[in-house]
């Protein structure tokens, strides 16, 4: 989860929770939720690179199809070097940490989806918004390979979450779940319009909670650990589940999701203590593998995707997310064309919380954000306060302490 507290999970445990609307009459509703909300999820869903260099040519249907390529996208197998994308160095949590992320290396089978659309704030000005944080975990694909070991995890996000379930903009356990869309009917109450779905990036360990990331590490200590060491794993895991399976059988990655998101961060403390040097991989690389190759550098608190809940459609029960159970109704729209951070979008919320720069928040303005769920509204005085602040030259740094 967060990444501005030691333990990040616990951060988002110190806010008190309830309903209290926060006025706003200049920019209309902020209704303000406390929470203790899931993370969100990262991104992938970006456009498949050679299908489009492929459709940039000068070729017909009629073409591409006797090629086999319509009408469908055919699954692109991507090559990764975090390194070379380069990353927040907050994705590492030792010394030592960073000559292995250096040659850190993955392989993600790109699933068949359709590019996802650039799109401008201002074509969703006069619609109010809901956003929260998201962590940096790629969707969209499968992690088949890290350094030449072959693994095999399902990248479900994350941001790109949105852009890969029909039906659903957001995934989260059913308690917040049910709190984001109860914030989302008040708002289609007031406006008579869907809200806005607009997470902002986390710091790089808001993906430990997810299960994508300890299940990247027993899947690696499956195929490269010996038989002795992977005893030892086996063992050390039985602390905290009695009756595991052990890493070679399939079926421990069930036993892995359906521990709570405080037993599978010890579990992965465990691994990364004491088995990164047997043959396993540190944290940090596990971060790394499963994280959206563009988002490992994004400054903490920026929108990137953006989506909408339908607010009068009820909960999904079944969201399909290992990690997050319970899907909240509605669809991706597309991914912001600049880079904008969540404070830019909440004046009025800036000023409750004495952010003199929305671009380049403190701490503790940035800790209100992660322990909140923040609402706001589009208008032309948002839109013309961005604007304002590009002209001014203000620029949050790429990597915030």
């Amino acid at each position: 989860m967060a990444g501005m507290f030691d333990d990040p999970e616990a951060g988002l445990l110190l806010g008190s929770r309830g309903d209290t609307a926060v006025s706003d009459p200049e920019a209309e509703a902020y209704l303000k939720l406390a929470a203790d909300f899931t993370p969100g999820f990262s991104d992938v869903m970006s456009a498949k690179d050679a299908y489009e260099a492929l459709m940039a040519g000068n070729y017909g249907d009629a073409a591409l199809s006797s090629l086999g390529i319509l009408p469908f996208i055919p699954n692109i197998t991507r090559l990764i070097k975090p390194a070379k994308e380069g990353f927040d160095i907050r994705y590492l949590t030792r010394k030592g940490d960073e000559p292995r992320a250096e040659i850190l290396t993955t392989k993600v089978e790109e699933r068949a989806n359709p590019p996802v659309p650039k799109v401008k704030l201002e074509e969703f000005e006069g619609r109010p918004f809901l956003t929260q944080y998201s962590d940096r975990t790629a969707a969209g694909g499968m992690l088949v390979d890290v350094n030449g070991v072959p693994v095999r995890v399902n990248l479900q996000g994350g941001q790109g979450f949105m852009f890969e379930n029909p039906g659903q903009v957001w995934a989260a356990d059913k308690t917040p779940a049910s709190k984001i869309l109860e914030a989302a009917e008040k708002l289609k109450q007031k406006y008579k319009t869907d809200p806005i779905w607009m997470p902002w990036t986390m710091a790089p360990t808001g993906g430990d909670h997810a299960t994508m990331t300890g299940e990247v590490m027993l899947g690696y200590a499956a195929a490269a650990m010996d038989k002795k060491t992977k005893g030892e794993l086996n063992k050390a895991i039985k602390a905290f589940i009695p009756d595991w399976k052990g890493v070679e059988n399939p079926a421990s990655l069930e036993q892995f999701r359906s521990i709570s998101g405080k037993k599978r961060k010890e579990i992965q403390k465990v691994m990364d203590d004491d088995f990164r040097n047997k043959g396993g991989l540190s944290l940090s690389e596990a971060r790394l593998a499963v994280s959206d190759a563009t988002q490992l550098s994004k400054a903490r608190t920026e929108l990137k995707n953006v989506g909408e809940i339908f607010a009068n459609k009820p909960l999904i029960d079944k969201s399909g997310h290992a990690t997050y159970n319970t899907g909240i109704p509605g669809q991706g729209l597309g991914t912001l064309d600049e880079s904008i951070m969540a404070y830019e979008t909440l004046p009025v919320w800036a000023k409750l919380k004495n952010v003199t720069d929305p671009r380049n928040p403190s701490l503790g303005a940035m800790r209100s954000l992660e322990t909140n769920l923040t609402a706001g509204f589009i208008d032309d005085k948002v839109l013309r306060g961005i604007e304002n602040l590009r002209n001014t030259g203000l620029q949050n740094p790429l990597l915030k302490d």
